[in-house]
Order: C-alpha cells, then sequence, then structure tokens
C-alpha cells in the first residue's frame, strides 16, 4: 500500500493478528493443563470403584479365583480401559489385554508409580479404606494411555492399573467456536476503528502536503488547521510557524532588494550623468570638470559603504559574522569611540561626552562592539541640532531573582526625539523616519547594532519622548574577564587615569 492510510490499517491488521495468535498460544498451555487434570481426576473417580470391588473379593474367598477376573473384564468393557492387577511382589497377575504386548517402560513407570503410594491401612470399611488409605495415583502417560494406581487394601500389597487412551482437547474443542466468534468480533471492532484512526491521523497529514504544495509554488498565506498537544498538532504548527518565517523571510528579502536597487538608483544614475558629461565634453573649464570628478569619487563611495553595510548585515543576520570574543577595556573602547567622532561633533555644533570610568574588562567582540556604539553616536550626532549634547553612559545591573548580571551601555542626545509610531521601526533595514535621514544615511545603521547585539546574545531598544531627544539602550549579558584569564569572571579595577 502507498498512501498512509492503508499502511496504518495493515500495521494495525497484523498487530491484532499477531496478538490473536500469540494469546491463543499462550491460552493453550492451561487449558491443555486443565484438560488432563480432568482426565486424570476422571480416572481417578472410576478406577476408585474398580479398586473397591477388587478389595471386596478378594476379602470373600468364597466367591472363587475366577471372580476377580470376570469383575476386571467387565469393568475393563464397561470403562474402555485396560485394568492390570500385580500380586505382592509386583508381577502381573491378570491383564484384561493379554494379548497386547505391554511396553516395558510403561511396567517401569506403574511400578514406581505405585512405590510412591502411601501403604494401605487403616480403620473403615473397603470404600473408606479404598479412597483414603488405597489413594489413586496418576502414572503418567505412555504410548497414547494415561495410566493410574491404587494399592488394593487388605490384600497383602497388591495392586492394580488403569490404562485408558488420552482424550485430547476436549475443552479446546468446546472453546473453539466461541473463541473463533469473539475473534472475528474483536478483528472487526478493530478494523472499524483503524479505519477511523488511520484517517484522523492521515487528515492532517494530507492537508499538510497539500499546503506544502502550495507553499511551493508561491502561496506563502497557506496556513493549516488543526494545531494541538499531540505530535500531528505539534507538527502542523510547526509548519504554520516556518511558513510564516519563510513568508517574513521572502518578504525581507524582496523589501531589501527593492530598498537596494532604490538606494542605488540615485548615486549610480548621479554617475552615469556625469560620466556621460565628461564624455561629451560638457564641462569645458578645469573647475567644472574637477566637480564633476568629485562628484563622481563620493558618489562611488557611497555606493561601496551600501555595498559594505549590505553585506555586513547580511552577514550578521546569516551567521557567517560569528563574535569573536576577549578581554576588552570598556573604558579604552568608549574612549576610542570619542575620539574618532570628535571632530564629527564639534562640525556639527554637538557636545560629545563620555562616562566615568567603567572600570570593566569585558568579554566580548571588540571591533563589533566598537561599531556598535560608533553606530549610535555618529546616528545621535546626525540627529542634534547645534548646541545640543551627545552621551555616552556605562551601567550594570543584576536581573530580579537571578544571579545574572547585565550590561547596559546608553547614547542619549538632546534633539528632536523620536514620534511613538516610529519607535517600533527604526531597528528595520533601510527605515528612515518622518524627518528624512540626511544624505549619507541608508537606514542601515541601526538594523546593525540590533544584529551585532544579537549575536552577543543581547538586545537594543530606544527611548525617546518628543522634543526631549532620544536614548538608545544597548542590552548585553555582562561577561567579566578575569585579568590574565580570557575565562574566567570578574571585575578588573582599573587603575585610575591622569
Amino acid at each position: 500500500m502507498k498512501n498512509l492510510r492503508g499502511r496504518l490499517l495493515l500495521s494495525h491488521l497484523v498487530v491484532l493478528a499477531l496478538a490473536v495468535l500469540l494469546t491463543f498460544i499462550v491460552a493453550l498451555i492451561p487449558v491443555r493443563r486443565s484438560e488432563r487434570q480432568l482426565e486424570v481426576n476422571r480416572l481417578q473417580e472410576i478406577a476408585a470403584p474398580v479398586v473397591v470391588q477388587t478389595a471386596y473379593v478378594y476379602q470373600h474367598p468364597a466367591l472363587g479365583p475366577g471372580v476377580i477376573d470376570e469383575l476386571l473384564q467387565v469393568q475393563s468393557r464397561q470403562l474402555d480401559a485396560r485394568l492390570l492387577l500385580f500380586d505382592s511382589n509386583g508381577e502381573l497377575a491378570y491383564d484384561t489385554a493379554a494379548d497386547q504386548p505391554l511396553p516395558a517402560d510403561t511396567v517401569n513407570r506403574i511400578h514406581q508409580s505405585v512405590a510412591r503410594l502411601p501403604s494401605p491401612g487403616g480403620q473403615g470399611g473397603p470404600l473408606a479404606r479404598a479412597l483414603v488409605a488405597g489413594r489413586v495415583g496418576y502414572a503418567g502417560s505412555s504410548h497414547g494411555q494415561e495410566i493410574v494406581v491404587a494399592r488394593i487394601p487388605q490384600t497383602g500389597n497388591r495392586s492394580i492399573a488403569l490404562l485408558a487412551p488420552a482424550r485430547r482437547l476436549p475443552l479446546l474443542r468446546q472453546l473453539f467456536v466461541p473463541l473463533l466468534l469473539a475473534a472475528a468480533v474483536g478483528v472487526l471492532g478493530a478494523v472499524i476503528a483503524t479505519v477511523f484512526l488511520s484517517r484522523s491521523i492521515a487528515r492532517p497529514i494530507s492537508r499538510l502536503t497539500a499546503a506544502a504544495d502550495a507553499v511551493a509554488a508561491g502561496d506563502w498565506a497557506r496556513q493549516v488547521p488543526g494545531e494541538g498537544e499531540d505530535e500531528v498538532g505539534r507538527l502542523v504548527h510547526s509548519f504554520n510557524t516556518m511558513v510564516n518565517q519563510l513568508r517574513s523571510t521572502y518578504e525581507s528579502q524582496r523589501r531589501l532588494l527593492a530598498n537596494i536597487a532604490h538606494e542605488l538608483r540615485t548615486p549610480l544614475t548621479s554617475v552615469q550623468g556625469y560620466a556621460q558629461a565628461l564624455s561629451d565634453d560638457v564641462f569645458t573649464a578645469p573647475e567644472a570638470r574637477e566637480e564633476a570628478l568629485r562628484a563622481i569619487r563620493e558618489e562611488s563611495e557611497r555606493v561601496n559603504e551600501l555595498v559594505l553595510q549590505v553585506l555586513q548585515l547580511a552577514r550578521l543576520e546569516s551567521g557567517q559574522a560569528e563574535p569573536r570574543p576577549r578581554p576588552v577595556d570598556l573604558d579604552e573602547l568608549i574612549a576610542r569611540v570619542l575620539r574618532r567622532e570628535r571632530v564629527a561633533a564639534g562640525e556639527a555644533g554637538v557636545a560629545l561626552t563620555g562616562p566615568a570610568w567603567a572600570r570593566l574588562s569585558i568579554v566580548a567582540d571588540e571591533a563589533l562592539l566598537d561599531q556598535a556604539i560608533d553606530n549610535l553616536v555618529r546616528n545621535a550626532i546626525r540627529h542634534t541640532p547645534a548646541g545640543g549634547s551627545v552621551d555616552i553612559s556605562v551601567s550594570t545591573a543584576a536581573l530580579s531573582g537571578k544571579r545574572e548580571r547585565r550590561l547596559k551601555i546608553r547614547v542619549s542626545d538632546s534633539g528632536s526625539g523620536i514620534p511613538p509610531g516610529e519607535l517600533a521601526h527604526i531597528f528595520d533595514r533601510f527605515y528612515r523616519g518622518s524627518d528624512e535621514a540626511p544624505p549619507d544615511g541608508f537606514g542601515l545603521g541601526l538594523a546593525i547594532v540590533r544584529e551585532i547585539a544579537f549575536s552577543h546574545g543581547g538586545d537594543v531598544s530606544a527611548e525617546s519622548e518628543p522634543g526631549r531627544g532620544a536614548t538608545f539602550v544597548i542590552d548585553l549579558p555582562l561577561r567579566l574577564a578575569a585579568e590574565g584569564d580570557t575565562t574566567a569572571t570578574g571585575i578588573i579595577e582599573q587603575p585610575a587615569r591622569g
């Protein structure tokens, strides 16, 4: 069977058949044991009167010596059994089927069984002595016959043996039809239950298959109903989550390509126009030609910066740019960012200040953390008017109820702030606020900061009130480096500077 429903039905039927077969085999053992015990009990019950009657004849010699032989023959015909009489020495005295040789192992089995019987004796009548003192014993099976033996009380240790053909499977013959009917009803019920069960299992799988085919054909909005707590429900939930992520990734890539094309269109158009003008000798004056070449150079650098930022963002998002943690002097890192951006801040008329000594040696990727802080500082300078300020601060905090500590690096500005409706989108790629970013921005800097924070196991957030500036917070797990050890944790007190 090629479909899942058919395979489920077949597997359930095979399991059911094996269960029925094993149940029958296991049940056969106690049934056989019970029927044998019933047969032994029957033989013991029919042997007891023979023993009583034989003992009676021996106790009344006046009946004559041939009476015992005739008695045993009559009992043999009535009971459909072979009767053997042994004298006090264990020799065979009479056999109701003397023409049929008795196997030696059968004779040995009878003698051994008689030897295990209790000696006859006690008080009471012949019947009581036969049933109690001369107890009938089971000698087992031999050559297809069941054997019971008994001592004849008050006859000088004489014994008698009864051999009857073994009757096979009387209980099984009686139980076969009811068992067969019960098995048929069970199989029918199992088939009906299996059909409904296989349908309930295969239905969501079929829906998943159809949805997967639809998604492969480009239907990114396809969802599969039937999420639940069982395995199939979790599979459906995982599929829906995967489709949502694929749709989000696809739309993100589509927007990325559209944004890149949009960002490249302006500089490339400018480069193409200036290059064509230079080729057509439109600019004849040396100053005009130099200005055209400068514009081409600036736009080319702008395109190059855009490509580098896109490549870095792609590497960070795909996990190819794995952080390389090592001990980092946080004070020195922030001081380096301040030195680098102080000229740009001065040209913009913005005061740039840093924290007091943090005195922390942390474990992080120095280059990536440097770039994240630098991107936030440059972004703050661009959005802060002349006369404003940009400040970097550092703090540590412990999570409530946990031993984990966090490092928070804040970059605050005194600009116009971010409208509340834009806070949720400022870390999106190529996003620009309503005030339009300056020409040298692509809307990728904050997205890169977010990916750098994610790669360190942290996050970045923004807080702002319109007209009161904005604060960006890089929130990272605080991994402190012990002096001389890149893996141990601990706070290093840096010596005072200056």
